[in-house]
């Protein structure tokens, strides 16, 4: 599969390619809102598209539905009230526009479904419990089948069900009701199923009868909770819709989107990510093994479908033996989470390809730089300037990294669709007629030059006064023109606002802010990104005159910094850490003190065993003093049994003495007891003296901290203003 253009190079900007095939190995994109991390996922599913891959898309916010508006021509209507604008945005974004991707891309066919929801295509997600054809061969092959279909399945019937009482019994009663009947080819509904609870086709499970494994009664109690599906108004309402096609869903040129927004709780989501997941599973089960790229699953955020342990929803178990399993089948998955620190992060060891943007926390840092084995230094340093759109861009399968900015869509880019929006998505008929459609520039006057005519000192006064200005008020300047001949520029400033370091805690730069010196023109970010820039030397340029005022603008840049920079910061006493989360700086003074904390311990320990040793001391004499006088009894009865049988002499059971040696045996056990339960407080006791120190130590840790309120002046930061001026034909004036 050939290589696909994602972006540019931060440092050069030369184009960055990417082989699809790498999808095979899973991918990532982490970052925060306002990263540009949905944009980056678009790039990667659109490219995905154009190479005639279908794609599963869940989406639990409502932000990719998008991908299913193309426009040839980037005319958005009716899902734009300004088409002529939206039009000159996009294209401002694109240098080489590639048509064949927007031709391809406009003939696919996208499909967005609701469940529990008749908005979009309604779909039903009620537990297929179907037998998958060749599924006993199937699990002589490969024995974690089971684990990885049925455990999962059996769970999330108990979700849906609400059960609470006896859970992983009846799991596992319902898994091995399900294994029982698909070994032997027999497909399962729920109306069986719950009859097969009260009364199961086999005798024991494991080793125990199926009474004393589960008692009839309780078995009723499971039945009657997941009689619930079929009963339950709520419930059913996963059950309205067409059942789950993926073998449809992943014909070529396909495009199926699961939009979550109208599900419910977290755990609705959970239950609906877990069905899809398994029909997915099953599907691929039947398909031979691949290197290629056949198939993407793309899940745009993980928060609380993938939750850090001890959680492990049924919809994460499935999940991970996806990422493990599917390369086989040429299955690609595709992440994202603005939320690294909210997911179980170990995870991203076992994806190939992550796409790394600006991060909110150094708490996500540090889990992401962990879990992709790099030095957290080295992570924080690649991400200290970047921006919307900018990623580190690290492949372990070609074993490369790169700073990249991602390229803009071809698709319509906005919020969350709108319900008569999702409709329109799904039949196109249906949407307003808004007449003849908006046409691309033609090449030609796309490429037309113009020859500057005016005086060499035209717009002199006005670029000097705007460099002044730029000079005087910041701290790091540049002046840069777009090198492409234009009749008009149009005045750009461009600020960045770089906080100093703070008791040695850096800050990530805020920005860039940009500011229309007109007020009359619109411009998108990535326009001065990936346009070609030089410095301005001449001064023969036709220059819109400015109506805003540098002063205002980089004031206005420092005051929303200072807003969004203004926080509390912890400091520790003992050691050079300064977070913004107390309980880091907490953990590094405890981390610091441990060693009074081990030197404690030992000479708690230490006195400990000594009084322990000495309780052990009596009580193995205690017992070596009552087995002695055992042993005397069982002397004196053996000789009296002797003369009895021999003498024959009637004598009494029991001589006093053997009754007196008897109680003492009695008082010693009981004493054997008491000595026992001695060592056993002594052990509580060394327990509960070891828990105080470190309760002490902790308290300490807290006490050994201090609070700072950082609310940066003018200067704490620099300030970096580029002025840009801009050809016209890129603005939408």
């Amino acid at each position: 599969m050939k290589n696909t253009f994602i972006g540019s190079k931060i440092e050069d900007g030369k184009e960055v390619s990417y082989n699809l095939n790498s999808l095979t190995q899973h991918a990532a994109v982490l970052g925060t809102t306002g990263s540009g991390k949905t944009v980056m996922c678009k790039v990667l599913i659109e490219e995905a598209l154009a190479a005639g891959i279908p794609v599963i898309a869940i989406d639990p916010k409502g932000d990719i539905g998008g991908l299913g508006i193309i426009s040839k021509t980037f005319d958005f209507r009716p899902f734009v009230s300004s088409p002529e604008k939206t039009q000159k945005l996009y294209l401002s974004n694109f240098q080489n526009l590639n048509n064949s991707n927007l031709n391809k891309l406009s003939q696919i066919k996208p499909k967005i479904f609701t469940p529990k929801s008749s908005i979009g295509a309604q779909i039903s997600l009620v537990p297929e419990l179907t037998a998958p054809d060749g599924f006993k061969e199937e699990l002589e092959k490969n024995p974690s089948i089971s684990a990885g279909l049925i455990d999962p399945l059996s769970e999330s019937i108990c979700q849906l069900a609400g059960l609470s009482l006896n859970y992983e019994k009846a799991k596992s009663l319902i898994s091995s009701i399900i294994l029982y009947n698909w070994n032997l080819g027999q497909d399962l509904t729920i109306e069986s199923l719950i009859s097969q609870i009260i009364k199961p086709s086999f005798e024991n499970v494991g080793m125990l009868s199926l009474e004393d494994f589960l008692k009839e009664a309780d078995r009723l109690k499971i039945a009657s909770s997941i009689n619930l599906i079929l009963s339950s108004p709520s419930k059913q309402a996963w059950k309205a819709g067409e059942k789950v096609n993926v073998k449809k869903m992943f014909e070529p040129g396909n495009l199926s989107i699961f939009d979550l927004r109208y599900t419910g709780s977290t755990e609705d989501k959970q239950y609906a990510v877990e069905q899809i997941l398994q029909e997915i599973y099953r599907f691929l089960l039947h398909k031979g093994g691949t290197d290629k790229l056949k198939y993407i699953l793309y899940i745009d955020e993980l928060a609380g479908l993938l939750p850090p342990p001890p959680s492990s929803p049924p919809c994460k178990k499935s999940l991970e033996t996806l990422i493990r399993q599917a390369r086989a089948f040429g299955l690609g998955i595709l992440l994202a989470t603005q939320n690294p620190g909210d997911i179980d992060y170990k995870i991203l060891g076992n994806i190939g390809t992550r796409f790394i943007g600006k991060l909110r926390t150094e708490n996500d840092m540090d889990k992401v730089a962990t879990a992709i084995g790099i030095s957290l230094s080295t992570l924080k340093q690649a991400l200290l300037t970047f921006k919307t759109g900018d990623f580190f861009y690290n492949n372990s399968v070609e074993n490369k990294s790169l700073k990249i900015h991602s390229r803009w869509l071809y698709s319509y880019h906005s919020g969350p669709l709108k319900e008569t929006e999702i409709r329109w998505v799904n039949n196109p008929q249906t949407r307003p007629v808004v007449g003849n459609l908006l046409e691309l520039p033609s090449k030609e006057s796309s490429r037309e030059t113009f020859r500057n005519s005016f005086p060499e000192n035209y717009a002199l006064k006005i670029l000097n006064k705007l460099k002044e200005q730029t000079k005087e008020y910041s701290d790091k300047t540049k002046f840069l023109i777009e090198d492409s001949p234009s009749r008009e520029y149009v005045p750009y400033l461009s600020i960045t606002i770089e906080p100093k370091p703070f008791k040695k805690k850096s800050f990530s730069s805020l920005g860039p802010y940009i500011f229309d010196l007109t007020n009359k023109s619109k411009l998108n970010e990535n326009s001065l990104k990936s346009g070609n820039w030089k410095s301005i030397k001449k001064y023969n340029y036709k220059i819109v005159s400015p109506k805003r005022s540098i002063k205002k603008s980089i004031y206005q840049a420092i005051g929303n910094s200072q807003i969004n920079l203004k926080r509390r910061l912890y400091q520790s006493k003992v050691t050079d850490v300064v977070d913004e989360e107390k309980d880091n700086v907490i953990t590094s003074n405890y981390n610091y003190m441990k060693e009074e904390l081990i030197s404690a311990k030992r000479i708690l320990t230490e006195k400990s065993f000594r009084g322990e040793n000495k309780i052990i001391k009596i009580l193995e004499a205690n017992t070596k003093k009552m087995n002695s006088i055992k042993n005397r009894v069982r002397v004196i009865k053996a000789g009296r049994l002797v003369r009895k049988i021999f003498g024959n002499k009637r004598l009494s059971d029991k001589t006093k003495r053997i009754k007196k040696m008897e109680r003492t045996i009695v008082k010693l056990r009981k004493k054997g007891k008491l000595i026992k339960q001695r060592i056993k407080k002594h052990k509580q006791a060394l327990r509960e003296k070891t828990s105080v120190l470190e309760g002490k130590l902790y308290q300490k840790s807290h006490t050994l901290t201090k609070s700072h309120t950082y609310n940066p002046s003018r200067k704490d930061i620099i300030v970096h203003a580029n002025l840009f001026l801009v050809p016209k034909e890129k603005t939408i004036y």
